[in-house]
């Protein structure tokens, strides 16, 4: 590297910085985990399509560009920090100023305070203020700091709703009966248990009006929701919740993988039963290399040790690769008994040269498991 060259660090938290700083160079902290504004920035179900990751209003305020392992030394050659912003999602201005703002302000507030002068709920009356003065030049700025986050976990064959709000300063109200919620409705204090399907309506309110837009939260309940899945890890029960997942691959109801070659679920219906069928959503995004596996296999078995096949589907890469942007049911009609069930998937692997993204691996996303199981009438 030339002498007297700035290093702009993007990687990780600092750690560019470091390797900068012993060599001499002046550097600017950029990290791409919290300054990338091209990243969504509250619940994935209210925001537009965005790079894949999240940077909240919050996580950029309270981000410390100094670490403090640094030495004097170090900390004299941090000239700034930058956030940036891709605009391969922005089609308009607004698009982009919706991105930008209030988020702009945390830049600022990040670059500028030290540490003990930060304090988030001083913060958020200060932008309120600015809100406003934006909305008169202009500006409409991204309102996503008062919507809720949802997170719906499988236990024990039921489902435990969980709600959270980045403003501390709200009231999230719900109801259960499909009414729009109001400001007298059930205010949420703690997460709570789901037996049954039903629909969750829930928004922010404060001072009595609503101040968020309204999750709506249709859980459906089959013969595996909520129950085990075996060997998984949290990303991967999202397949057994209730809930089904959007058009959006950040979408935070789709169960994705790193190695996509050959991906296997297991479930435990917590008995043998005689099953009619079983489906899973697929998401399929040409644009962003996601796409449906070239092949299926279900197998059932009664010790969760021999298998045996009892359905296989094959893709074509017509069928793989095609330019579409929706959400497929794969299908399988089972007429067979067993208490453990188990899906095969084979990626596609590397997508074609005359793909947008050629030479990239073809990544699989699925979102809910649906099982339907023969009934058996109780004896009088």
């Amino acid at each position: 590297m030339s002498k007297g060259a700035v290093v702009f660090d993007w990687h990780g938290y600092g750690h560019g910085s470091v390797k900068a700083g012993k060599h001499g160079h002046q550097f600017v902290v950029a990290p791409t985990d919290v300054m990338y504004l091209n990243r969504r920035q509250g619940p994935q179900w209210f925001e537009p399509m965005a790079f894949e990751g999240e940077n909240t209003l919050e996580e950029i305020y309270k981000y410390e560009p100094i670490e403090r392992y640094w030495t004097m030394s170090m900390r004299s050659l941090l000239i700034g920090m930058q956030a940036s912003l891709w605009t391969e999602f922005c089609d308009k201005p607004e698009d982009a100023e919706y991105l930008l703002f209030p988020r702009l302000a945390a830049v600022a507030e990040a670059a500028w305070s030290s540490p003990i002068a930060k304090r988030w709920e001083r913060f958020l009356d200060t932008l309120d203020g600015y809100t406003e003065r934006w909305v008169l030049k202009g500006i409409q700025p991204a309102r996503s700091m008062y919507n809720i986050e949802h997170e719906v976990v499988p236990e024990f064959g039921k489902l435990k709703v969980s709600l959270k709000c980045q403003r501390p300063d709200v009231e999230i109200r719900y109801t259960l009966n499909g009414r729009e919620p109001q400001a007298n409705s059930t205010l949420y204090r703690r997460p709570w248990v789901v037996k049954e399907s039903q629909t969750i309506k829930c928004a922010t309110f404060k001072d009595g009006k609503q101040v968020g837009k309204t999750l709506v939260l249709p859980l459906v309940m089959n013969e595996i929701t909520g129950k085990n899945l075996l060997r998984s890890n949290p990303v991967e029960r999202r397949m057994v919740n209730g809930l089904r997942g959007s058009l959006k691959c950040t979408d935070s109801e789709w169960a994705s993988w790193t190695d996509n070659d050959s991906i296997a679920i297991t479930l435990d219906m917590g008995g043998r039963k005689k099953l009619k069928s079983l489906s899973f959503g697929c998401l399929n995004d040409f644009g962003m290399g996601v796409h449906k596996p070239k092949s299926v296999e279900i197998l059932l078995s009664d010790n969760d040790v021999s298998y045996w096949k009892v359905a296989e589907k094959k893709y074509t890469m017509d069928e793989i690769f095609a330019e579409v942007r929706e959400v497929e049911d794969l299908s399988f009609e089972i007429d067979d008994a067993s208490r453990y069930v188990r899906i095969i998937l084979r990626g596609a692997g590397k997508c074609p040269a005359t793909h947008v993204r050629p030479g990239q691996d073809a990544k699989v996303y699925v979102d809910e498991i649906m099982v339907e199981v023969e009934k058996v009438e109780s004896k009088k």
